[in-house]
Order: C-alpha cells, then sequence, then structure tokens
C-alpha cells in the first residue's frame, strides 16, 4: 500500500514538472508573438487570433497544474497517515501483546447481531488510519 502511495506520488510529481514546463512554454510562445508583431512580422489580427488562442490553452494548463498540486497534496497528506498508522501496527506487533489501549486504537466499535437462521454476524468498524491499510 506504501508503495502504491509512493509510485502515485512520483507520478503526480512528473505531472506537475510537466505542466509547469508546457506553461512556461506557452507563457514563451505568447512572448514571442509579441515581438512578432513590434517587428511587424504578423498583423495585429493575427496576433490577437493566435494570443486568444494561446492564453486559453495557457489557462487550461495552469488549471490542470492547481488540481495536479492539490491531488499531491492529498496524496502527501494520505501518505503520512498511512506511514503513521504502519508505525502503530509496528509497534503493537513488536511488543507481542495486545492491550485493551491497542485494541481501542485499531477498532473503533464491534457490532454483533443475530441472524435469521443460526449464528451471529460480527462486523468491525475500524478507525480511520488502520482502515486505509486493511483494505
Amino acid at each position: 500500500m506504501l508503495n502504491r502511495c509512493i509510485v502515485s506520488l512520483s507520478v503526480t510529481i512528473i505531472s506537475i514538472h510537466r505542466f509547469q514546463t508546457a506553461i512556461n512554454a506557452k507563457k514563451g510562445e505568447i512572448k514571442n508573438y509579441s515581438k512578432q508583431l513590434a517587428k511587424e512580422l504578423i498583423s495585429e489580427k493575427l496576433f490577437l487570433e493566435m494570443t486568444q488562442e494561446s492564453s486559453a490553452e495557457l489557462e487550461n494548463l495552469e488549471r490542470q497544474l492547481v488540481e495536479a498540486e492539490s491531488v499531491q497534496e492529498l496524496r502527501d497528506n494520505e501518505k503520512e497517515k498511512v506511514a503513521s498508522a504502519m508505525d502503530i501496527l509496528k509497534e503493537i506487533i513488536d511488543k507481542k501483546e495486545l492491550t485493551h489501549a491497542d485494541v481501542t486504537t485499531l477498532i473503533d466499535k464491534i457490532v454483533v447481531s443475530e441472524r435469521k437462521g443460526e449464528g451471529l454476524d460480527l462486523e468491525v468498524v475500524w478507525n480511520t488510519p488502520f482502515m486505509v491499510i486493511s483494505e
């Protein structure tokens, strides 16, 4: 689970870098259009068309960058939660003894219900950080 989070985080970082590179390239493209207009290499009408199109693409790239950064932040938080939960589980396992405090750390509640036929159904509701690990 932790390895999947790390790989996923690496992919997000690469995506963010690609968006940043594309944004810088698009800004350079718009700047070049301005230079071409100043040197009268292109008409003002063509300049407006090209900069409007490039500006729309730039806005889209910036929006995607913000989304990728938000995803990275969420993944960073999840990675920290998983690492913390793993540390707690390691401590419990290393003690080789399960105390009441350990059980209440791991489990939010246990629901026991009677089946219509025979027997009982048990539902274990894990505390949130451990739910991620057990899934």
